[in-house]
């Protein structure tokens, strides 16, 4: 029996945007209104003529409106909807009878069956049940006995007093329509403006990874690593780049100014100048590619008149002699060996326009079998959340790159990515996050 149901349903919910059903609705109530006429007309009632006979030509433009797709399906059923419930009102206070008029039944079942097949929405469901009660209410004050003044002929007082009704019903039923419309075309206009816009940023972001530094390439001079990569929207204004340059290899960790789409531009932008600097100016030394970028910063963006710029770090790994250089440019770089943890030095200046505008220092890392370096953003340690909505902080990621220090480089990621999932909770992420892990 159940099973039976779901299926009655699931057919009733399929035939819900039928423009066939739809168009039967109105040619059947058509029918009646010319069945009403025709006995107001053999009784020589008149306001049941006037009014059946309007009702029926809104009907037929109605239907006319809808099958030339002048307006819509929805526009339509609340048209029809309307008509129905038009009827109901003024046929309930014209005849006699009270709530036991033979009239009510058909102009409210009609419509009710209609507005749940032709399901056209919360608001004209709401209306419907205020003109139901409005329809009950003339009814039991006709029960009731209540009489016009004597000056007035019952009747047409009647017709105008439950016209006046109507009016009202209509003008809020209407002005609600039109702003649902209104605000239901709105809504589909900036869904579809996101969608676009969306699909265009993702599309971006196939675009920036293709050039962040393959893993592959990574790999090969650096086998044991990990690489946290979190950007706070699709696009990220972090990344990591690798180039080999006459065999030795070169890593960068950057954090451009802003996040999502500016900060991407800036990434494609740095991730050019780092290009330029080793394959096509032949800069080798970390020091003079932050220069070199700094410098083509500032040239880029000086007409805008913006201090737009990054923090980042680029290791230079030498192959003969295995040495380490690096310079930093207000990036972080953590080293642990025998479970001691030390923080690399760095330059307190960005890669951009500052107060501070001095050379950037060449350091040098001394590295033992099973040390642990980490390079990182700042936007794991700004994080939010915890049980206080606090930020993770500089000092609790070190105490966290201590703790997984001696785990293999896949435990090491997937613990940093579930801590940043447990502190982080249904707070939002503020910025990219960028950690890459080496092991020696």
């Amino acid at each position: 029996m159940n099973s039976l149901i779901k299926q009655i349903l699931k057919k009733q919910r399929g035939r819900i945007n039928n423009r066939r059903l739809l168009t039967n609705f109105i040619g059947i109530t058509s029918l009646f209104s010319v069945f009403y006429i025709l006995i107001s007309l053999c009784i020589g009632f008149l306001p049941g003529v006037i009014v059946m006979s309007v009702n029926f030509l809104l009907f037929l433009l109605n239907l006319r409106l809808f099958t030339t797709r002048i307006i819509s399906y929805d526009v339509a059923a609340h048209i029809y909807i309307a008509n129905c419930t038009f009827v109901a009102i003024l046929m309930c206070s014209f005849f006699s009878g009270g709530l036991f008029s033979p009239v009510l039944p058909w102009f409210i079942l009609i419509p009710t069956i209609s507005l749940l097949l032709l399901g056209i929405g919360r608001n004209t469901f709401v209306w419907l049940c205020i003109t139901i009660a409005i329809i009950i209410t003339i009814g039991a004050l006709a029960s009731a006995g209540f009489e016009y003044p004597v000056d007035y002929d019952v009747t047409w007082s009647r017709f105008f007093t439950t016209t006046c009704i109507f009016g009202l019903s209509l003008i809020v039923y209407i002005v609600t329509m039109v702003f649902e419309k209104a605000r239901e075309n709105a809504l589909n206009k900036l869904a579809q403006k996101n969608k676009e816009i969306t699909d265009s940023i993702y599309y971006a972001q196939k675009i920036q990874h293709s050039l962040l530094a393959p893993q592959e390439l990574i790999d090969k001079y650096l086998p044991n690593n990990f690489i946290v990569f979190k950007p706070k929207d699709i696009v990220s204004g972090d990344f990591y780049w690798a180039r080999e340059y006459n065999g030795d290899f070169y890593l960068a960790i950057c954090d451009c100014t802003g996040h999502g789409v500016p900060g991407a531009f800036m990434s494609l932008l740095i991730t050019s100048f780092l290009n330029e600097a080793i394959t096509e100016k032949s800069i080798i030394s970390p020091d003079k590619i932050l220069e070199f970028i700094r410098a083509r910063i500032i040239e880029t963006t000086a007409k805008s008149g913006s201090q737009d710029g990054m923090d980042g770090v680029v290791i230079r790994f030498h192959k003969h002699s295995g040495k380490i250089t690096y310079s930093s440019g207000n990036s972080f770089q953590t080293q642990i060996q025998n479970n001691i943890l030390t923080k690399l030095p760095k330059d307190k200046m960005p890669v951009g326009i500052s107060y501070k505008m001095e050379p950037f220092t060449l350091q040098t890392i001394e590295v033992a079998k099973g040390d642990m370096l980490y390079f990182y953003t700042d936007g794991y340690a700004d994080l939010f959340g915890g049980s206080k909505g606090k930020k993770f902080t500089n000092k609790q990621l070190n105490e966290t790159f201590l703790k997984i220090s001696s785990l293999d480089m896949n435990e090491q990621k997937e613990n940093l990515e579930q801590t940043f999932v447990d502190w982080k909770g249904d707070l939002e992420q503020i910025d990219d996050v960028c950690i890459v892990g080496i092991r020696f």
